[in-house]
């Protein structure tokens, strides 16, 4: 009986010492989980956060645009109509030039009485 006893014991304190390995496994795993839940939310906050500020720089961005445009509006709008299609003109090639001075010319056409454009004088403006 007393060996039976001691056998009872030795298992006993066996359950005892794998139920305390347990336990401390299950705690660290908790502490782990616990931890990673902990890592996952500000990783979300950070994005959150993120999103937030690019939303802001976008807007300000936009904002910074349209006050642009509208300073460079005001200024257009005060200039001299001559003096603008003259700075547009200076950027076009040949072919626009042209087509833009039969637009003119096409405006005008109550005050013209006729008017000849040969196959000639178009290759000759075509080609410069």
């Amino acid at each position: 009986m007393a060996l039976q006893e001691k056998n009872a014991q030795a298992r006993m304190q066996k359950l005892e010492d794998d139920n305390e390995f347990r336990m401390a496994e299950i705690s660290g795993n908790l502490e782990s989980d616990r931890a990673e839940h902990e890592r996952d939310l500000k990783l979300r906050q950070f994005e959150q956060e993120e999103q937030e500020i690019r939303n802001a720089t976008e807007r300000s961005m936009a904002d910074t645009k349209a006050y642009s445009n509208e300073v460079l509006l005001k200024t257009l709008e005060k200039m001299d109509k001559e003096v603008l299609v003259a700075l547009l003109m200076s950027g076009m090639d040949g072919k626009t030039m042209i087509a833009k001075a039969f637009t003119d010319i096409a405006s005008n056409s109550e005050k013209i009485g006729n008017l000849n454009i040969s196959p000639d004088l178009l290759e000759t403006l075509l080609s410069k």
